[in-house]
C-alpha cells in the first residue's frame, strides 16, 4: 500500500526553518575552518622531490654545452659540478622520462644552490619550449629560490614538460663550480624554511635544550634535555604564505608550534600538534583566518617534544606555502549539522 505524505506547508515557520537551517549549515561549514586549523596526515602531497642528492650516484642526467662535461661530486646530500673548460649555455638536464613529473599539478620549481661566482641561472621544463623557464639570481652562499616556468611573460605556454633542466651559468669558464642542495617541484609557491638535506647544515636554525642535534640523511634529529626548541629560522611574509607544513617523528608528548614576528613567541600564539607515537606524521596548519598571522617578518618555532628530557625526535622539514590541498568537509556532515539545527529549532517553535 502506498503511503502518501501531506505536502509541506510553505507557512512562515517552514520558511524560517529552511532559512535558519541554511544559515547554520553555512556557519558550521565556516566553523570547521576556525583559526588556526590543524590537519594531520591528509595524504595530499604539496611537494615532489626531483633530487636531494642523498645517493652516491644518479642516473638520467644529460650535459649540454661545453665539452668535456663538468665533473660531478656527490657528498653529504649535495652535488657539485666543476667545469674544466669554458663555453656558452651550459645545461644540466634531468631526463627522467615522459610522465615522471606533472608540471600542471606541480608548476613551481624550487632549488637551493650556490656558485663560486654570482651569475644568473635558469630553470626550464624539459623538453624545453620557448618561454618555459624562470631566471634565478646568482648566489655566492647556499640560498633557496623558486619560480614558475609557466608564469613567464616570454610566451603563452602549457605545463607539458616531463623533466627538469637547469642552466648553472649563462656562460661557463674554466674552474666554475655550481653546488646544489636539492631540486623540488611544488603545487603552490613554497619556502623551505628547513629542509635539512645537506649533512651538517642546520640552515640557520638554533636547537636549544637539544642534545646531539645533527643533520644527516635529510633529517634534523636530537634528544630533548628540557624545553627543547627548533627556533630562529628564516623570516617570511605571512600575508602571502599562510600555510605551514611539518613532517615529524617523536617519542615525546605534545609537540607545539609557536609563531610571531621577529621571533617574539608567547603561549597565546601557539598550537599543539598532539602526542608523538614514534611514527612519522605530516602536519598542515592553516593560518588563513588567523588575525595574528600577518607581517613581513613572520617566524615559527617548533618544540618537538615537551615535558621532560630524553625524548628523541626526527624532523624532516618545515615549509611555508601560499596554498594547500585541504579536503572539503563532508556534505554528509554538513547535512547532519543542518538537520540537527532544524530539529532543535522545530522543538522551540512547537
Amino acid at each position: 500500500m502506498e503511503t502518501r505524505y501531506p505536502r509541506p506547508s510553505s507557512g512562515p515557520h517552514t520558511l524560517k526553518l529552511l532559512a535558519v537551517t541554511c544559515c547554520l549549515a553555512g556557519f558550521f561549514h565556516h566553523s570547521v575552518t576556525a583559526t588556526p586549523v590543524l590537519h594531520t596526515d591528509i595524504g595530499i602531497p604539496n611537494t615532489v622531490i626531483v633530487r636531494n642528492y642523498l645517493n652516491g650516484s644518479e642516473g638520467n642526467i644529460v650535459y649540454q654545452g661545453p665539452t668535456p662535461a663538468p665533473g660531478q661530486t656527490l657528498s653529504g646530500g649535495a652535488s657539485s659540478w666543476t667545469y674544466s673548460t669554458g663555453g656558452g649555455d651550459p645545461q644540466i638536464v634531468y631526463n627522467d622520462g615522459a610522465g615522471t613529473y606533472d608540471h600542471a599539478t606541480y608548476p613551481w620549481v624550487r632549488m637551493r644552490y650556490q656558485q663560486n661566482r654570482a651569475a644568473q641561472a635558469q630553470a626550464w621544463e624539459n623538453p624545453a619550449q620557448g618561454g618555459e623557464f624562470i631566471n634565478f639570481p646568482g648566489s655566492l652562499s647556499m640560498s633557496e629560490v623558486s619560480g614558475n616556468p609557466d608564469s613567464t611573460v616570454n610566451a603563452p605556454v602549457t605545463p607539458d614538460g616531463s623533466g627538469i633542466r637547469f642552466d648553472p651559468f649563462p656562460n661557463a669558464v674554466d674552474g666554475d663550480v655550481f653546488t646544489a642542495d636539492y631540486l623540488m617541484l611544488d603545487r603552490f609557491q613554497t619556502i623551505g624554511l628547513g629542509e635539512w638535506d645537506r649533512a651538517g647544515d642546520q640552515q640557520g636554525w638554533a636547537t636549544p635544550n637539544i642534545s646531539g642535534a645533527s643533520v644527516a640523511n635529510s633529517l634534523l634529529r636530537g634528544t630533548s634535555t628540557g624545553d627543547s626548541q627548533v627556533t630562529s629560522g628564516p623570516g617570511f611574509d605571512a600575508d602571502s604564505f599562510k600555510y605551514i607544513q611539518i613532517r615529524l617523528k617523536t617519542s615525546g608528548s605534545l609537540a607545539q608550534v609557536f609563531w610571531g614576528t621577529g621571533g617574539a613567541y608567547v603561549a597565546e600564539r601557539s598550537i599543539n600538534l598532539g602526542n608523538g607515537d614514534g611514527e612519522y606524521h605530516t602536519y598542515l596548519i592553516d593560518f588563513s583566518n588567523e588575525p595574528t598571522w600577518n607581517g613581513a617578518n613572520m617566524t615559527v618555532r617548533l618544540d618537538p617534544v615537551s615535558g621532560g628530557a630524553a625524548n628523541t625526535f626526527e624532523l624532516d622539514y618545515i615549509r611555508a606555502s601560499t596554498g594547500a590541498m585541504i579536503p572539503e568537509p563532508s556534505s554528509v556532515v554538513l547535512l547532519g549539522l543542518g538537520g540537527l539545527a532544524l530539529l532543535t529549532l522545530r522543538r522551540r517553535l512547537m
